[in-house]
């Protein structure tokens, strides 16, 4: 009698645990593994480099004080002294050349064409120049660009010259100079704040104050017979 009861309870359960499993729709849902995402790397957009423009007429450097004098020179192509006079904290009211073939003059008077005589500028040019005691609105880099040590506008023999240094500003006075086909007797360079002149005379270091070409731009005089 009970293994007859028990086979009453049993039985269905067994039918219907087989029937379940038989079933796909019933059946239980396979485990589903999640690959994980990569995050994506986030590249930083480089940014443009800046490169200042320059004057486009050049500029000159080592400018006047105002109301002083300064030997200067010209970095650029082909421009008037009209045409730089903003590359210059204070407008330059005068300007001097010598020619050092002819060793003639050349001049400039600000606002005064009908007396000025001095043409188109070319690049390393040296100037005596004055500067003025008005103020015109100008913020300008007076470093000079970095470039191969030799000295321009050399002089030629007996005659003078306003020469330009565009190596390192450290080099020696008789280094600088060395670098002109002719040998220079003496040169001069003006400090644009106290307005002396330091000098310098080939083979006499006792009497020459003019040790380096820090200055860059000088009254230069070629050896002679």
């Amino acid at each position: 009698m009970l293994v007859l009861l028990a086979l009453t309870l049993v039985v269905p359960l067994v039918v219907r645990y087989a029937a379940a499993y038989s079933n796909p729709n019933l059946a239980p849902n396979p485990l589903v593994i999640l690959e994980p995402v990569p995050t994506p790397t986030l590249t930083p957009t480089p940014m443009p480099s800046v490169t200042p423009t320059p004057p486009p007429h050049g500029q000159i450097i080592n400018c006047p004080l105002p109301g002083k004098w300064a030997l200067a020179y010209y970095n650029g192509f082909g421009a008037s002294l009209d045409e730089i006079q903003d590359t210059c904290p204070f407008p330059i009211d005068a300007a001097y050349r010598i020619d050092p073939d002819l060793q003639l003059w050349s001049r400039y008077f600000r606002q005064h064409p009908e007396i000025s005589n001095l043409g188109p500028l070319w690049n390393l040019q040296g100037l005596l120049v004055l500067g003025s005691t008005s103020l015109h609105a100008a913020s300008v880099d007076q470093t000079a660009p970095e470039q191969l040590g030799q000295m321009y506008d050399c002089p030629r023999p007996n005659r003078w010259a306003i020469s330009v240094w565009n190596g390192d500003p450290a080099a020696a006075i008789e280094q600088a100079l060395a670098t002109c086909p002719t040998e220079v007797a003496a040169a001069y360079w003006i400090e644009p704040y106290s307005q002396t002149w330091s000098r310098y005379f080939a083979g006499r270091p006792d009497i020459s104050d003019l040790k380096t070409a820090a200055g860059r731009t000088f009254f230069t005089l070629g050896s002679g017979p």
